[in-house]
Order: C-alpha cells, then sequence, then structure tokens
C-alpha cells in the first residue's frame, strides 16, 4: 500500500552545498590558529589540557507578529557567540566524570562575540573566554579527582576521539527581501484578523519569524567545520475563553528553509480560518474525565509520542548517569515492542517524500559525522544514541553530540522515523479500537489527533514518566455514534508499561517537526511515524487556565 505523508508543518524547498577548503574564510583561520596558540600552552600546564574545541554562532532573525489585524511586532537582530570546551587530564579520567551519585554538571563558558568580524577583537575574546574555560575545568579536576573512591572507579572513558575532518559550506546567500518581508506582513495581518470573529477569543496571532545561522567547530583533534542552519516559520496561535472561564490554545506551524518556500497567502488564509473554527467547537466541548482504556495516535501525535516516552530514554548519556531511570540500559537484545516495528534515527537524511526535516545536519556539534543508527530492528533494542562520551558496550560517538551554542552537547535526537512491517489502514485501526473498547466493556476510546508537545522525567527521584500534550482529542464511540470533540485532556503514563500495550501501526505516515529542549538546550529534530493503536492508555485532567470574561463586550459588539 502507498503510503502518504501527513503533515504537522509544511516544508518544501532544501538547502545545502558543500565547497572546497580552498574556500575557507579568514575568520575560520583566526579561530583555528587562536584554538592551537592555546592549546600549545596549555597543555604543558598542570593539569594539561588534552582536547579543546571553539564554536561560534552568528545568527540573523527577522520576525513580524501581527496580532487581530495589526502588526504588533518588526525587527531584525543580528548577535554572535563563542563557547570554548577545554578537557583538563585525559581521556580516561577528565573535569567531566562522573561522580557515582552525584547529578551531573555540564560547565559551559559563553561569551559575546562580535557581530561584525575584528581580528584583533575576535583574539582578545577567545583568549579570555579560554582562560575561564581552563580555569573551571582545573577547580572541577581536581575536586573529582580528590572526591572518587576506589570502588567508584569505571574502566568507561569519560571522551571518545574522532577523527579529523574538513567540511566547509559556502555562506548562504539566502535572505529575506524588504519586499518579501512587505507581502509577509499584509498576509499576517490579514489572516490574524480573522480572530475577531468571536467575541470569547482573547488572542490571535499570526507571526513570521526567519532564523539565519553560520556555526564554526573547531577543534585541537583537526576537525575544522563551518555548517549553516536556516529556518523560516509562520505560527499560527489562537486562545479562546470557554463559558466557564478556561483558556484554551491552538496553534499551526508552517517550516521552510528558505522563506521563500514558506506556503502563500492562501493556505496561511485557509489554515488560520481552520484554526478558527476549531477553536469556536472547541469552546462548546465537554471536558473529559480521566480515563483508561484503548486509543488511536495520529502519525504526528503517534511521533512525538515516540519522541517523549522512547527518544530521551536512549541518549547514551543518560545511561552512564546513576541518578537517572536508565529505563532501557539493561535491554540490549531484548525485545521492547511488537516485532513488527522498527526505529531509526538518521540525521543525514534532508528531506522525506519530498518535505525537509529539522533533524538534518551533515556534522554534530562536536565536529562527528551523523549516522543513521537502527535502534530498534523487528521489536528488538539494538543500540543507543551516543555522543563522544562512551557508556559501557558502546566507546564511540555515532554523530549524535548535541546542544544549543548555550550550552554543552550530550546525546540527542536527530530524525526519527518509525516503521512497520505490517501497516493497517486508518478503517482497520478504528475497527481495532472498536472491538477492543467492547472487549474492556468502555463506551468510548480516544483518538488523539493534534498535540502540542509534551515533557518526560527520566530521573530516579521523580516518578519515571511522561506527559504528552494533546489539543485535539476525539472519542470514537464503541456503539457508532459520532466521533465527539472533548478538551481538557493530558496523556500520561511511564514507557514501559506504555510500550507493552502498542498493538499496531497505520499505513500512513506523518510529520511532526518541532524543538527539543533538554539540559544541552533547544535543538531541532523530526519525527517520521504511522498511527498507532494502544490498547490502554491513560489520561488525566489538563491544567487548566482560567479568566473571567470582560465586564464590557468588545469594541463594535
Amino acid at each position: 500500500m502507498k503510503k502518504v505523508l501527513l503533515l504537522s508543518s509544511v516544508c518544501l524547498i532544501s538547502w545545502t552545498l558543500m565547497a572546497s577548503s580552498s574556500e575557507k574564510d579568514i575568520e575560520l583561520e583566526t579561530i583555528q590558529s587562536e584554538l592551537n596558540r592555546e592549546f600549545k600552552v596549555l597543555r604543558e600546564q598542570t593539569p594539561s589540557v588534552y582536547y579543546m574545541d571553539y564554536r561560534v554562532e552568528s545568527q540573523k532573525i527577522w520576525y513580524r507578529r501581527a496580532s487581530l489585524g495589526e502588526l504588533i511586532n518588526a525587527n531584525m537582530a543580528s548577535q554572535s557567540f563563542f563557547n570554548p570546551t577545554v578537557r583538563v587530564g585525559n581521556k580516561e579520567f577528565d573535569n567531566t566524570h562522573l561522580i557515582k551519585g552525584k547529578q551531573p554538571q555540564y560547565s559551559y563558558t559563553i561569551k559575546q562575540y562580535p557581530v561584525e568580524f575584528d581580528e584583533v577583537a575576535v583574539r582578545q575574546i577567545i583568549w579570555n573566554a579560554t582562560d575561564e574555560a581552563y580555569q573551571k575545568a582545573t577547580q572541577e579536576y581536581r575536586f573529582k579527582k580528590n572526591s572518587i573512591k576506589v570502588e567508584d572507579k569505571t574502566l568507561v572513558p569519560d571522551f571518545s576521539t574522532a577523527k579529523a575532518v574538513e567540511y566547509i559550506e559556502p555562506i548562504s546567500p539566502i535572505t529575506v527581501s524588504d519586499e518579501k518581508l512587505k507581502q509577509i506582513e499584509e498576509i499576517i495581518k490579514e489572516a490574524s484578523a480573522l480572530f475577531k470573529v468571536d467575541k470569547d477569543i482573547t488572542g490571535g496571532d499570526v507571526s513570521f519569524r526567519f532564523e539565519k545561522k553560520r556555526k564554526y567547530f573547531i577543534s585541537s583533534e583537526n576537525q575544522v567545520l563551518a555548517q549553516n542552519y536556516l529556518l523560516a516559520r509562520i505560527m499560527i496561535n489562537g486562545t479562546i475563553r470557554s463559558e466557564e472561564g478556561n483558556q484554551m490554545s491552538l496553534h499551526h506551524i508552517m517550516d521552510a528553509f528558505d522563506p521563500n518556500a514558506l506556503p502563500g497567502k492562501d493556505s496561511v488564509l485557509n489554515a488560520t480560518k481552520q484554526i478558527v473554527a476549531k477553536l469556536i467547537e472547541l469552546k462548546e466541548a465537554p471536558i473529559a474525565s480521566p480515563y483508561s482504556g484503548p486509543a488511536i495516535l495520529s502519525p504526528s501525535a503517534a511521533g512525538v509520542f515516540f519522541h517523549e516516552i522512547f527518544g530521551h530514554r536512549i541518549e547514551g548519556h543518560r545511561l552512564k548517569d546513576e541518578t537517572n531511570g536508565q529505563t532501557f540500559k539493561s535491554k540490549v537484545g531484548e525485545l521492547v515492542l511488537p516485532t513488527t516495528f522498527n526505529v531509526t534515527f538518521n540525521p543525514l537524511v534532508k528531506n522525506y517524500q519530498g518535505f525537509d526535516l529539522n533533524g538534518y545536519y551533515q556534522y554534530d556539534d562536536q565536529g562527528v559525522e551523523g549516522s543513521e543508527v537502527k535502534v530498534i530492528e523487528n521489536g528488538v533494542l539494538k543500540d543507543f544514541l551516543m555522543c563522544s562520551n562512551p557508556i559501557e558496550g558502546f566507546s564511540s560517538s555515532n554523530g549524535h553530540g548535541r546542544g544549543d551554542i548555550f550550552r554543552t552537547p550530550v546525546s540527542r535526537q536527530s530524525n526519527m522515523f518509525i516503521n512497520v512491517s505490517n501497516p493497517y489502514s486508518d478503517e482497520q485501526l478504528r475497527e481495532m479500537l472498536v472491538e477492543e473498547c467492547k472487549k474492556q466493556q468502555l463506551e468510548y476510546g480516544y483518538y488523539f489527533k493534534r498535540v502540542t508537545g509534551g515533557f518526560t522525567q527520566t530521573g530516579r527521584f521523580m516518578p519515571n514518566a511522561f506527559n504528552v500534550t494533546p489539543n485535539e482529542v476525539y472519542r470514537i464511540y464503541a456503539d457508532g455514534r459520532p466521533d465527539e470533540l472533548v478538551r481538557g485532556v493530558d496523556l500520561i503514563g511511564t514507557p514501559l508499561s506504555m510500550f507493552s500495550k502498542i498493538e499496531a501501526g497505520g499505513a500512513v505516515q506523518g510529520l511532526f517537526n518541532g524543538t527539543c529542549g533538554a539540559e544541552s538546550g533547544g535543538i531541532p529534530v523530526a519525527a517520521v511515524s504511522p498511527a498507532i493503536l494502544v490498547s490502554k492508555i491513560e489520561t488525566q485532567k489538563k491544567s487548566q487556565k482560567f479568566s473571567t470574561g470582560p465586564i464590557l463586550l468588545p469594541p463594535g459588539k
């Protein structure tokens, strides 16, 4: 059966070009020469530095926001940052070493970097930041050397080396013209005016953001990288107040690497009309009670579901931390999903069925080339996502060391692909849901169509649980009554219990593009997934935001 892609955000055109080493710019050469100079000195100190890397990120951001028909924010910002990594000791034991029973602390040094390149200023900032990073690393190293007990020593190193590489992308010519900005302003003003249709709509925004980044990575292991990152986005966001004062929101995102490839006026207006109509419908929807029973998750909802309950728990650095739940650490080689399920991560895939993926990159934020990682094959756990922090049985990075410029990179997700070898049609999944409801003697099951995101707890102190936050949920009645929209639902649970209840996957796949926040900051990710049928899920009532209605009617009413 041919698979059709459903989108939670639209991406249309991609960009990349690789240049030869002869096209290196003077800024990159300056950063590299400064690293070489400082590393030469610091490796002769006591304690000595055995590894260093420099990350520089320069960004330009164009932003426009319209609310209820009027432009209320219009700006363009340029800024740059510098983040050095300094490792003291050796790769077997260094300043990042984990002390058993202590939560990991990720030290970092951030400095504002010149927006316009100036060699003298750049060298001064690099020197100052490197000295500060070395002082921090030295203190950490000495503390950990004095704190570790003989019985806590491990044979697992603190660092895995990577091969030397040079990868230089030319500076991207893509930008957003003044003419294009004017067109976008008119579109978002017209679209946001559609929210004025109902007096209970308390907020109606449509915004545009284009983010253009230039990222440099230079290390003492002769890794020299220059990469571009671009993301243009139109976001539609509306909020409505119910009769009892409960505030509810819906949003829709349209993404593209190139602002000229964003959907046009008609698409933005149609998407906004759909959001407005659904908000009005949601205002009158009944509030759901806590529930336990079968459910279907749409393709995009299933992508978020897998990202939260599974993806974070196979990020390798967590499996080295004794304060972490380590849910899947001992399950390599074991069946953790139905035998029809396969889960793969691959940052090298730029698009899927013609649509761009946010989790695409060539090299990670530790200078390691991204690679395909087959995490689950035929339901069996095979691998983890690895950065340059080894764990037992997994000694090297597979190109998933990621972090924003303000944090230290750790193991993070990229593009996740969930596939099933025995897919079912939407009609078959619905029939299976109804049969499961009858089997469990339940009046209805749930269909989770749209979610806004979620969060998960992976530590040991708090319950090892997750919370996926849906905003469009339907009851599917076992007796054939029409589906019913409900509100106030949160999907909760624990990962192993939920995984054991996954019964089947669909034939239609959907794309979830988003930004994931964790200890190494916000990073772009994607998930391609089919719908899934779960025989038993659990919901709780959503935390609600209340406001009293206005004393006066809106103008013109």
